[in-house]
């Protein structure tokens, strides 16, 4: 595959989905030799350095992050650009409370337990004006607005929390 610029990928991304970045969403970088490493508590993904914007690379060799707020459809987001695998990350800061952890004890918490599929479930049927309201469009079903909120596919989204669940009790 035809290398590119980092700066044509990043500046690409921008023209290409405007509605994103108008909603706050910002890309931290594109990285490169992904991999998996082991340390010891089962496998992790891992990316190395960070490209600068001269640099030329292999796109089926990097990652991209992309970070969004917690009000992003993320069925608009594509999972990859011009060949590079997008990561989707959820800025906290932008959680509503019902998903904060004030007290102190996020750090505490796993993320299957910060990301339990039935907080999302509870909060969407809490809140389905607020949400369409915040996604702009008033025609979104409950199972519209879950897909939206948990990186495009709750359904997947709830397996894959199963799966991770039933794995842990390994």
């Amino acid at each position: 595959m035809k290398k590119i610029k980092v700066s044509e990928i990043i500046s690409g991304f921008k023209t290409d989905y405007p509605q994103l970045m108008k909603k706050g969403a910002r890309i931290s970088g594109i990285f490169g030799e992904v991999g998996n490493t082991d340390f010891g508590g089962g496998l992790h993904g891992r990316l190395s350095c960070a490209f600068q914007d001269d640099d030329l690379v292999n796109p089926l060799q990097c990652e991209m992050n992309l970070w969004v707020g917690f009000f992003t459809d993320h069925r608009k987001i594509p999972k990859f650009y011009k060949g590079i695998k997008v990561n989707t990350v959820v800025d906290e800061t932008t959680e509503p409370l019902e998903f904060k952890f004030d007290d102190g004890t996020r750090d505490f918490i796993s993320l299957e337990e910060v990301n339990l599929p039935q907080r999302y479930i509870d909060y969407v049927l809490d809140h389905p004006g607020f949400i369409r309201e915040k996604l702009g469009d008033a025609g979104m079903t409950i199972d519209d607005m879950l897909d939206a909120l948990c990186w495009g596919d709750f359904k997947k989204y709830k397996g894959e929390y199963e799966r991770k669940i039933r794995n842990a009790g390994n």
